[in-house]
Order: structure tokens, then C-alpha cells, then sequence
């Protein structure tokens, strides 16, 4: 029997993890069905969950969805200022629209490897739900490391050499910087600035994320990292596998695994401009470790 992707909109201006850990998470509990979730603005705050459902099952799922989607805006209302939103067009809020899903096949890859890119947003899903469920007092420092350990694990189940794991990092911020200061005649100077500015913010992290990092890089070598980041690692390690076996070369690889990092932190709730910090910090912790295994 098909499976397809069920593409459910939650529109949602309360805090998302009040809907994530109230709406989504129990439905994925209860219903036992893969899949995977981000979050976007375009329509109003809302998040888009994406489930894996058998063709004949889909009507079954929607009426569990539906169920339980009425019962969460019933009981936690949320009120949206649509002043921050005169630009654009708006969908009603505290509603599940369904909008159906469009693959971005060329981004990772190819028709042959959508699907282990989707399992992969499945075991980022996974992962994120997981700890936002667990963690109440979540703030900002609690998603910058959780999105340096995600980064980290995928580096780790690349299995790739130093060079090129580095140059991955180098890359997304390269790409990312530019966001800080935007396209100007004086880019140059700017990404001086700012390439400063990291490496200023960092210096005051440096001793305790260097020291914590190291000891998860030890712990991932030894398969005895915390169990969410273990099965995360394996699953990535399968799907780079799969990768590979389908033609992919490390540099073909790379703008992927720059996507992954970037989803995987917009499920932790990081903004685009903080990006860069968050993948400069993992580089200089990635060097710190590399330097340590070469002593």
C-alpha cells in the first residue's frame, strides 16, 4: 500500500512549544505514524507538520488530527496581532489548514534521494520533540546547545575526513554571513566586522563549550552519548550511507548536509540571523576537538 505525506498547517500565535508538546507530540504518541515538523510565518505563525500515512489510512488520520486539533485550540486559545502582518495575505489563526506538501527535490538531491532526506527531517523531528517535551525552562542557550550537538552528531555519522567536515562549517557560514549586513559596496569590511564579532562572542563560551563538546565527541565515539543523540546518529549514519550508495560525492553531499543543519535549526526555534553564531561556534569547537585527537 502508497504511503503519502498528509500536510497538516497548525496556525498557532501562542508560544509553538505549548502547541508541540500539547498537540503535536501526544498525536504522533498516540497514532504511532513518522513524521516531521517546522516551523514558518507566511500566512501567520503556524507549524507545519507533515505526516507519513498509508493512502487508505489518510481520511482515519485526519479525523484524529481534526479531533485533537479542536480540543488543543479549544482549551489553549491563542490571539494574533495581524497589524504585524499587513503585508501579507492571512490564514485564520487557532486553525489546521491542509496545504499540501511540495518536496524540495533539487535541494537534496534528487528523486532517488527525497525520500532518505525525509527521514532524516523525521529523526530531527524526533529529536527536537523529544527534548522540547522534556526541557520546561527552554530558552535561547538551551536551543544554541542542542543545535551544536545536532550539528556535531551529523558531522560525526558523516564519517568524514577533518578537512572536509571543517570546510562543511566554513561554507554554511559563508553563505549565512551575509544576512548580518545584507548586500552592501563595503561587504568586505562588513564580514571582517562581523567575522570578529563571532570570534568575540565565542571567546566568552570558549573554556566551558570547548571542554563539553570534546567530552560529546568522546562519548559519540564510544556509542555512549545521551540515548536520543545515539539513535539520531544511526539513523543519520544509515541515511549518509544511502547517500553514498546512490552516487553522492562529499562535495555533492556538502549544500545537504548545510540544509540539515538549517532545518534542524529552525525546529529548535533559532532565527536565520543567529545561524552564523551557531555555525561558527560549531566550527571552532570541531577544531578544538580535531586539534585534541591530533596531540
Amino acid at each position: 500500500m502508497e504511503n503519502v505525506w498528509l500536510s497538516a498547517h497548525l496556525f498557532y500565535a501562542g508560544h509553538p512549544h505549548v502547541l508541540l508538546n500539547q498537540l503535536v507530540t501526544p498525536l504522533l504518541q498516540s497514532s504511532g505514524l513518522n513524521a516531521f515538523f517546522i516551523r514558518y510565518w507566511d500566512g501567520g505563525p503556524h507549524i507545519r507538520l507533515r505526516i507519513h500515512v498509508k493512502a487508505a489510512a489518510v481520511q482515519t488520520v485526519k479525523a484524529l488530527q481534526e479531533a485533537a486539533a479542536r480540543s488543543f485550540f479549544a482549551q489553549h486559545p491563542s490571539q494574533r496581532d495581524d497589524t504585524q502582518y499587513r503585508s501579507r495575505p492571512l490564514l485564520p489563526n487557532d486553525t489546521l489548514q491542509y496545504i499540501p506538501y511540495q518536496p524540495e527535490t533539487e535541494r537534496y538531491g534528487n528523486a532517488q534521494s527525497i525520500g532518505w532526506a525525509e527521514q532524516q527531517f523525521i529523526a530531527s523531528s524526533r529529536y527536537v520533540l523529544q527534548h522540547i517535551h522534556d526541557t520546561p525552562d527552554w530558552d535561547n542557550s538551551v536551543a544554541l546547545l542542542h543545535a551544536i550537538r545536532l550539528n556535531m552528531a551529523l558531522l560525526y555519522a558523516l564519517r568524514e575526513e577533518e578537512a572536509s567536515a571543517l570546510d562543511i562549517c566554513r561554507h554554511f557560514i559563508q553563505g549565512w554571513l551575509p544576512r548580518l549586513y545584507g548586500h552592501t559596496k563595503d561587504a568586505q569590511a562588513k564580514e571582517q566586522h562581523y567575522m570578529q564579532m563571532l570570534h568575540d562572542r565565542f571567546a566568552v563560551y570558549a573554556p566551558a563549550l570547548t571542554a563539553a563538546t570534546f567530552q560529546l565527541w568522546r562519548e559519540m565515539e564510544q556509542d555512549n552519548a545521551e540515548p536520543h543523540l545515539q539513535t539520531f546518529i544511526a539513523h543519520n549514519r544509515e541515511i549518509f550511507c544511502q547517500y553514498r550508495a546512490l552516487g553522492f560525492t562529499a562535495s555533492e553531499l556538502r549544500p545537504i548536509i548545510g540544509s540539515f543543519m538549517h532545518m534542524g535549526h529552525n525546529r529548535l526555534g533559532i532565527s536565520n540571523l543567529d545561524e552564523a553564531y551557531i555555525m561558527f561556534f560549531t566550527l571552532k569547537c570541531m577544531e578544538h576537538i580535531y586539534a585534541g585527537m591530533d596531540a
